[in-house]
This record gives C-alpha cells, structure tokens and sequence, in this order.
C-alpha cells in the first residue's frame, strides 16, 4: 500500500525508469502516426493539439517509486504542448503558472463557446498568457482511495491520511499538511525542493502571505479529509457505486 520505494535497489529504479521511457517513446511514435495522418487529411492545420499528462511519477526520488502522496515537482510539473500555428509561435515558452482547468477553458474559447459550467473555479486562456493576472494556483492530494479499496480492512492504514494542498507562483510553492510541518521551497532556485525555507525560517513574510492566500482558497473548497474516514460507514450501495467508478479508469481490476 504504501508508495514508498523501501526494499528497491538503484537497479530497480533504472529498470522502473527505462520502461516509463518506453512508454513515453511509445505515445511519441503513435502521435507522429496519428499527426502525419492529420497532414494527409488537411485537418493538421486546422485543429487545435493540446498534449499534457495527469500527473507525473517519482520513479525513486524521495524513495518513492509511483504517485500519490505527495505534491513535490515531480509529480506536478508535468508536460503542456500547444499547437496551432494561428495561435502559438512555434518553440514559444511562457513562463505564466497554469493548471489543467485552464484546458477546458482554452478548448471553450477557442471553438467560440461563451456559455461556462456553474461552479467553474478561476481560469486563463493559455494563449492570451500576455493578460493573465493570475498570481496563484492551488492544487491537493487526498488519501490514496484507490489503493484503500482494495487494502485488507483488517490493517491499519492511518499513516496514508494526510491531506495535503498546494499553492504555487513563479518562484515559490508551499505545502500544507494535515499533519506534521508545512514545506516551503523557492523553485525558483531550488527546482529539486530540497531546502525547506520553513525549517530555516527564511522568507518569512512571503510564507506568511501565501499561508493567508492558501487558507482562503482552502476555506472556499466543499470537502475535507482532515480524519481518515471510516469504510465501514458507507452503504454498500456507495462502496459498490465507488468500485464501478474508480474500475472505469483503470484504478481497480
């Protein structure tokens, strides 16, 4: 259950990390398929390609082998290509911070679409990074439910309780916890998160500002996980709605 990478050698996570890149090579050789048979039809410069990834892996950083867990970089900074010429320069990089409900919100803009969801939290258009006045964005990591599921209920599995959110800019990024001390980091210049400025108490004012902003945004979301939630509490209803839910995407076989 637990993701952490205890018990692997460095072999190991070469082996973990050779066969992701074999992946990641894979999905690159069936892009080039499916974009040289765009150019054929015509239609390559005429769609809009958005490439991007749910979540990255530690693969062994931090001795942790997959996902989950965590909010460290290596699992938030993840790949976002655009592509379509009338829109993005080619081999142009913007530096603005953005977040995957961004997406929707550039796909809507540009088919013309004005109408938006009720309920839809703060976005940009990726393409018009010029006028973002977006300062932060905000991200979390609940308890793992998808290894829960299936974990013997006989076992003691409090330790995978921790709640944890995110707010990030440019330069800085600051973890809250639900248990144990928040990390701080300048990304900036510590792109790896290896220097907790909290510990150091460094940075005060700006850990103090973005702790302000985090809980705002914290105190606005619908849900919490502070406790471990009980299994035995919901119906059986829910448990079997919950199973089909998460059996849809892949997370139960």
């Amino acid at each position: 259950l637990d993701p952490s990478a205890n018990g692997y050698s460095e072999d190991d996570f070469r082996i973990v990390g050779a066969l992701y890149d074999a992946c990641i090579l894979t999905l690159d050789r069936e892009l080039e398929k499916l974009m040289g048979r765009m150019k054929e039809m015509g239609l390559l410069e005429e769609t809009l390609i958005i490439i991007t990834s749910d979540h990255g892996e530690y693969l062994g950083t931090r001795n942790r082998l997959a996902h989950g867990l965590g909010l460290h970089q290596e699992l938030l900074h993840i790949p976002l290509i655009a592509r379509y010429p009338r829109l993005f320069e080619g081999g142009t990089r913007y530096d603005t911070v953005v977040t995957h409900v961004d997406i929707p919100e550039t796909i809507l803009a540009f088919a013309g679409i004005q109408e938006r969801p009720p309920g839809q939290p703060e976005t940009q258009v990726l393409y018009d990074s010029q006028n973002a006045t977006r300062e932060y964005v905000f991200g979390e990591s609940r308890f793992p439910l998808n290894l829960l599921v299936n974990a013997p209920l006989r076992e003691d599995h409090s330790h995978l309780f921790v709640e944890q959110k995110v707010i990030r800019n440019r330069t800085h990024k600051l973890i809250w916890k639900s248990r144990g001390e928040p990390k701080f980091y300048n990304i900036l210049t510590d792109p790896l998160e290896l220097d907790d400025l909290f510990v150091n108490g460094i940075e005060k004012e700006r850990f103090e500002e973005m702790q302000k902003t985090l809980a705002l945004w914290m105190k606005a979301l619908p849900h919490s996980c502070n406790d471990a939630p009980d299994r035995q509490s919901h119906s059986k209803k829910e448990n079997r709605d919950l199973l089909e839910r998460l059996r849809a995407i892949g997370y139960v076989n």
